[in-house]
């Protein structure tokens, strides 16, 4: 399927208003539900192995509640990678007081995406206690609408740790389960590729971005520069990540090149413009104001919700995104060009990235290499 462009002539603002004031006539054909969307005709999963193991991130509220909920009713196994662990417990008792018939297979773990010790920790514990991992989705994130200057626990800026970092480090790490799982399996090699994939919830806001500056300072700060910049870096990341682990699959460059031949997918994604707790840090008069106006044109979680559980399960969203390396699908779930750096600047993010983690390629091509011995 070719990419549609988001681009025009139009100044990037209009761009982004024209998506939420038409986002519901756009997405009209879409199922109601996330839920219907995982068994809609074409979406449905064909995987030989119908119970798959899924990490969600932030999945105590939001659209990552939604997708949690989604994927734990199908049959799926949940991981609920929670920043607080009473409160994903909570969450978790609720639903199987709610849905008393189905058998909910859902772990709440640690995660908190202010640490990369925690990221870390998160990623050891996993390893050490789950056989499998099929798919990883990077929902959580952050908007500071108050337009402060915060620092996580590693002192990088919340949008630039939280949204770019921390799904970064997260993802890296976790690439090599991902791989022993195909390969425990015994598939061919066609088989091996067909399932896997890191989802990242990204944004239409990305498309503010103009550059991306790893350096943690604090001069000229705008919350929502830091947002976009955040998710314009997450799209690129998941580009490159999926061509660094094509690489190390292929041993001929010219299959390494191939997208269609990447192990694991990695996708990203614009969930749509939702009525979330996105304006908390705002006065309460602007809230109750937001809710109640907004409520016309902005989706409910479930509803944006659709994209995150379409491009995780749908077999058709697989096959569309073996076209190009981090593919892109706004909340309509069509295939989009975003707003991504050079593949040069990709590059140069990435080693910039490993950087940071103290991680090198060398050393991730060995671990993956031996991954799929």
């Amino acid at each position: 399927m070719t990419q549609k462009s988001y681009h025009s002539f139009a100044p990037t603002w209009m761009s982004v208003l024209s998506d939420v004031l038409f986002q519901k006539i756009r997405c009209k054909h879409l199922p109601k539900t996330s839920r219907e969307m995982a068994t809609f005709p074409g979406n449905e999963s064909k995987l030989k192995i119908e119970k798959q193991t899924i990490i969600v991130t932030g999945p105590t509220s939001g659209i990552g509640e939604t997708t949690a909920l989604t994927l734990a009713l199908i049959g799926h196994r949940v991981i609920l990678a929670c920043r607080t662990v009473s409160k994903g417990e909570m969450m978790l008792k609720n639903w199987q007081q709610k849905y008393p018939n189905s058998k909910l297979d859902c772990v709440v773990l640690k995660l908190d995406l202010n640490s990369l010790a925690s990221i870390r920790a998160f990623a050891r514990a996993f390893i050490d206690t789950e056989e499998r991992l099929d798919v990883l989705i990077n929902n959580a994130g952050v908007f500071d609408m108050s337009n402060k200057y915060v620092i996580t626990e590693d002192e990088y800026e919340q949008h630039h740790g939280t949204n770019f970092l921390a799904p970064s480090l997260l993802s890296l790490l976790l690439v090599g389960k991902m791989l022993e799982t195909k390969t425990t399996e015994g598939c061919e090699t066609a088989a091996r590729q067909s399932n896997s994939r890191i989802v990242f919830v990204s944004s239409k806001l990305h498309e503010f971005a103009k550059n991306y500056d790893m350096q943690k300072k604090s001069f000229g700060f705008s919350a929502k520069r830091a947002y976009a910049n955040s998710k314009m870096a997450e799209i690129a990341f998941a580009k490159v990540l999926e061509r660094k682990v094509c690489k190390a699959f292929y041993t001929k460059a010219k299959d390494g090149r191939d997208p269609s031949n990447a192990p694991i997918k990695m996708m990203s994604l614009h969930p749509g413009n939702i009525i979330t707790n996105v304006v908390k840090t705002l006065p309460k008069v602007i809230q109750f104001l937001y809710r109640t106006t907004m409520r016309q044109i902005l989706f409910t979680c479930d509803e944006g919700a659709r994209v995150t559980v379409y491009c995780a399960q749908s077999e058709k969203a697989f096959e569309e995104a073996k076209g190009t390396f981090g593919s892109y699908f706004d909340s309509a779930c069509e295939l989009r060009e975003p707003n991504s750096m050079s593949e040069k600047d990709e590059e140069m993010l990435w080693r910039e990235v490993l950087n940071e983690f103290g991680m090198s390629e060398a050393q991730l091509m060995k671990e993956w290499k031996a991954a799929l011995a």
